[in-house]
C-alpha cells in the first residue's frame, strides 16, 4: 500500500470513524488520517499483539491503541519527553488502572535492544523524514519483526521535490519532505532487505497540497510493508 493524503475528504472521514469508535482524535487534524490508516492495517491481529512505535515523540499514537484496547505497546524515541510519561501516567488515572497503557524505550530505532522477532506490528508516524537513514533502520525493522510482520510509514511527501534547508529543522533534526524518487528508492531497498509493499502499484500523482509548515506546502504519504520469511 503507497497512499497519499489528498483531500480533506479523506481527512473528514478518518476522524469520524475515530470518533465513532470512541477514541482519541489527534491535535493535528491531518495525521487522523495516518491513525486510521494504522487502526485499519492492525485490525486483523488480536489485542495482545505486540505493537512496536518507532519514534513515539509525545505518546498520541501510544495512547490511541491502548485506548482501543490493545494491551501490548511499546515506544521507542531517542528523547523520552515529560509530555510523553505525564500522558502515560494521566490515561491510567483516566482508565483507574495501575496497570501501564505502554513500556517506554529510550534509544536509537536503527540500533534497538529488543529480541529478533518481538512484533506483529511497528510503525513509524512521521518520523523518518527527520534525517533517518534507510537501509539501516529498515534492516532493524525486518529483524525485530516476526515473520509476515507489518511495517507502517507515513511521511512528509511532495513531488517534484521540496528541497529543505538548513534552516528547516524540527525537534533538533534535519527535515525533508520526500519525493517519489527518494520513496522509490526507499522501496527499493525495504525490497532488497526482504519486505513487500502490501498491495503494490504506482505511486499517485500529488492532487493537491494538506499540509503547511515552516512555509511549505506538501502532504502525507503511508507506505505498509509486511516482511517476507528468508
Amino acid at each position: 500500500m503507497m497512499q497519499l493524503l489528498q483531500n480533506w475528504d479523506q481527512v473528514g472521514e478518518s476522524l469520524l470513524a475515530i470518533q465513532r469508535r470512541g477514541l482519541p482524535a489527534h491535535e493535528s487534524v491531518q495525521q487522523n488520517w495516518d491513525h486510521f490508516l494504522l487502526l485499519q492495517a492492525i485490525e486483523k491481529y488480536p489485542k495482545t499483539a505486540p505493537v512496536l512505535d518507532l519514534g513515539c515523540g509525545s505518546g498520541f499514537t501510544l495512547r490511541l491503541l491502548a485506548t482501543a484496547g490493545y494491551l501490548n505497546l511499546a515506544g521507542i524515541d531517542v528523547k523520552l519527553s515529560s509530555r510523553l510519561r505525564i500522558g502515560r501516567q494521566l490515561w491510567r488515572w483516566r482508565n483507574r488502572t495501575s496497570r501501564q497503557p505502554f513500556d517506554l524505550h529510550r534509544g536509537d530505532f536503527t540500533e534497538m535492544d529488543f529480541p529478533k522477532e518481538s512484533f506483529d506490528v511497528a510503525y513509524s508516524i512521521s518520523v523518518i523524514e527527520h534525517g533517518v537513514r534507510f537501509a539501516p533502520f529498515l534492516e532493524e525493522c525486518y529483524r525485530v519483526l516476526r515473520p509476515s510482520g507489518l511495517l507502517l510509514l507515513t511521511a512528509d511527501y511532495w513531488d517534484p521535490k521540496i528541497q529543505t534547508g538548513s534552516s528547516h529543522h524540527a525537534f533538533g533534526r534535519a527535515w525533508y519532505i520526500f519525493s517519489k524518487d527518494e520513496i522509490e528508492r526507499l522501496i527499493f531497498v525495504a525490497e532488497k532487505i526482504g519486505f513487500e509493499v502490501v498491495g503494490k502499484g504506482p505511486i499517485p500523482p500529488c492532487a493537491r497540497p494538506m499540509v503547511h509548515w515552516q512555509g511549505k506546502d506538501y502532504t502525507t504519504m503511508a507506505l505498509l510493508l509486511r516482511k517476507l520469511p528468508k
